[in-house]
């Protein structure tokens, strides 16, 4: 018996090498992308831990509602203390927050809102000099008190917007959101149920998104990908 000679193909066992080096290539690519992804996780923690310290270091704002003076100071001292008079709140304030331009314009359409006649007797028999500032009780109309309200929780928004103390304190807040809605809800407009409001975001404009809120979404969005 005569056995042949297997005959040894070498091209038809070369491994094809555009294959090979495509998966080299697709690995390589894959374990840059992950190190990319991997630094800038790494970079926006850094940043948003550095924000973090930033804003601990920062002064926390009073929310006390405290005054820069009492009720009934005399104001040669209250502005000798650096204060001035709010006619919004009869209330002694640091000058930089009364002096403000735009808490300025608050004041000016509070007192446009007028005239405003205060007394010192629920009667309304004595009434109070609108250029006395040594107060510490009156009495006011209903009308007056739903105007100020409405003044003060602007005014409150306001200088914690600008990284001002609020001249008021929450409580003060929840009073005055509750009389105006007390308010309405005593003598309601007739259509007071009725689909009148078209609820849409306002102002219409796009709502602000600050910077640390997007690094957040992009390192939650890293955090995903990576894990």
């Amino acid at each position: 018996m005569h056995h042949r000679p297997v005959e040894f193909d070498e091209a038809s066992h070369r491994r094809p090498v555009r294959p090979i080096l495509n998966k080299i290539w697709t690995c390589v690519f894959l374990v840059l992308l992950v190190a990319a992804l991997v630094t800038l996780y790494n970079r926006l923690q850094a940043a948003g831990l550095e924000y973090s310290a930033d804003s601990g270091s920062r002064p926390q704002l009073d929310l006390s509602g405290y005054l820069c003076a009492p009720n009934g100071a005399r104001p040669e001292v209250a502005l000798e203390r650096g204060c001035d008079w709010d006619p919004i709140s009869f209330h002694w304030y640091p000058r930089e927050r009364v002096q403000d331009p735009d808490n300025q314009e608050l004041i000016r359409g509070f007192l446009e809102a007028g005239p405003w006649h205060r007394f010192y007797d629920s009667k309304g028999t004595v009434e109070v000099d609108p250029a006395n500032r040594v107060l510490t009780t009156l009495w006011l109309t209903k009308r007056e008190h739903v105007v100020h309200c409405m003044y003060t929780l602007r005014q409150t928004h306001l200088w914690l917007n600008k990284g001002f103390d609020p001249p008021f304190n929450y409580s003060h807040t929840i009073h005055c959101t509750s009389y105006l809605v007390n308010i309405i809800l005593k003598s309601p407009v007739p259509d007071m149920d009725e689909l009148t409001v078209h609820a849409v975001p306002y102002p219409p404009d796009w709502q602000v998104v600050s910077s640390l809120l997007k690094s957040w979404i992009s390192l939650e969005f890293i955090k995903g990908y990576v894990s």
